[in-house]
């Protein structure tokens, strides 16, 4: 594997992790939900030690390191890949249960989440060509008459 990146998804050992940037400025391995404490608890990144993965791979990573809630269902199009996922205080005893929408564009975040499957696409469309604070997409949803746009 070559030209390793920090932010790119890997396996290493068999284990699925993201590649950080960290001390002495080099490549360190990390693992799904694993919170840097010291450098010195991971592994250096080589291209000797670390394997390119699959679409599915990755998708599987990100659905283990998503922190945003607990994903019920994946969508890809393309580069875009949308978490369906369960939004709420206490999702074991359903006391608040929301169906959120969280996009992706390369298996990088958007940093969003949405309401509506609808409100993602328009959303994440608008966020790869108009940047971060576009308001494009709330101008499309009300030209079109989406409802729930606020």
């Amino acid at each position: 594997m070559k030209n390793l990146k920090s932010g790119m998804i890997v396996k290493h050992n068999n284990q699925l992790g993201k590649l950080a940037r960290g001390a002495e400025n080099k490549l360190y391995f990390v693992p799904a939900k694993y919170y840097v404490q010291s450098w010195e608890d991971l592994e250096v990144a080589t291209e000797e030690n670390t394997q390119d993965t699959t679409h599915d791979e990755k998708v599987e990573f990100l659905k283990k390191d998503f922190t945003w809630g607990e994903v019920v269902k994946t969508y890809t199009i393309g580069e875009y890949v949308i978490f369906e996922y369960i939004n709420g205080y206490d999702l074991e005893h359903e006391k608040v249960k929301n169906i959120r929408f969280h996009a992706l564009i390369n298996y990088q975040t958007v940093s969003i989440s949405y309401h509506s499957l609808d409100s993602c696409l328009v959303g994440t469309i608008a966020y790869k060509f108009d940047g971060a604070n576009s308001q494009a997409a709330g101008y499309f949803e009300k030209m079109i008459g989406m409802k729930g746009v606020k």
